[in-house]
């Protein structure tokens, strides 16, 4: 019996390792749950803050967006505005060209006119005058 009491307590033994084994991986497991609870309560604040950073990102990029378009709509109806003062601009630009070569030509003509009267009257006038007027 020596025999058969030697493999009953290595039996014995064997599932006492075994059970301690398991008793320590039970630990272990637990320990690591443990850990994990407060690390899953970072994760989940740290999404939760993520998300709102995030949203406060977009709410900012939101207000400059449409603070960007306000100003460019401001910018778009001066630049109209200018656009039509520049074009009334052209316009009286235009109108003044026409009427200074009308007065061009119209002091062109009066030109020609006192021309033929000057020449007029110092043809009918005596020779002595022209002669004087020429020379004083």
């Amino acid at each position: 019996m020596d025999a058969d009491e030697r493999f009953m307590a290595l039996k014995k033994a064997c599932v006492d390792i075994i059970l301690n084994t398991e008793k320590e991986v039970a630990k272990r497991i637990m320990v690591s749950e443990w850990k994990v609870v407060p690390l899953e309560y970072e994760l989940k604040v740290g999404k939760e803050d993520v998300a709102q950073m995030l949203m406060r990102v977009k709410q900012m990029m939101d207000c400059k967006i449409s603070e960007a378009v306000v100003a460019s709509c401001t910018r778009e109806k001066k630049i109209e505005e200018l656009d039509a003062q520049l074009q009334k601009v052209v316009d009286i630009v235009k109108d003044l060209k026409e009427e200074l070569r009308s007065v061009e030509s119209e002091v062109e003509r009066f030109s020609k006119i006192q021309d033929v009267k000057h020449t007029v009257q110092v043809a009918s006038a005596p020779t002595v005058r022209l002669f004087l007027s020429i020379v004083f």
